[in-house]
């Protein structure tokens, strides 16, 4: 009688089951991709809260309709990346502003000037120059980081109601 012949522990005539390969994405944590993906929301939720639902450029509150309220750059996401998160870069502005009137920029550089002082918009074309390129630890901090603030905008708005 012959001998069955096993191959990676399977009998003769199977073929032995492959190997499951495992993500390395997995074993060292979510990509850049989603890491910006998620930090999105909570930096434009921070945003919205910060300038409590007003538009920047035009003043209009949207308290009554907290969706139609937009996180808008000054310098465009696609013209600077090292200034996507940077909060001197980013204000709540309206549907209207953000969209219709392409971030309403001339009202935008007004305020910006009024707000944080000659030079800021110097400043800002400045750094949109920079090529950067988040590391997974940069947008790991900022995601706890503006978890965080936004946590304190809630707890203090929630207070605020109750008094």
């Amino acid at each position: 009688m012959k001998d069955k012949i096993v191959r990676n522990g399977s009998p003769e005539g199977k073929k032995p089951a492959k190997a499951k390969k495992v993500s390395t994405k997995l074993e060292k944590g979510k990509s850049i991709k989603e890491l910006k993906a998620k930090l999105w929301p909570i930096f434009s939720k921070f945003i919205r809260l910060r300038d409590n639902y007003t538009c920047y450029t035009c003043g209009k509150v949207m308290l009554d309709n907290k969706s139609s309220c937009h996180a808008g750059h000054y310098v465009p996401q696609s013209k600077g990346n090292a200034l996507r998160y940077d909060e001197r870069n980013v204000h709540a502005q309206c549907f209207v502003c953000n969209n219709m009137r392409r971030g309403n920029l001339y009202e935008y550089a007004i305020r910006l000037e009024r707000d944080y002082g000659p030079g800021i918009l110097q400043e800002l074309d400045e750094i949109k120059k920079d090529l950067k390129k988040f590391a997974r630890w940069e947008l790991e901090e900022m995601i706890e980081l503006y978890q965080g603030k936004v946590r304190d905008f809630e707890v203090c708005r929630q207070a605020e109601e109750l008094f």
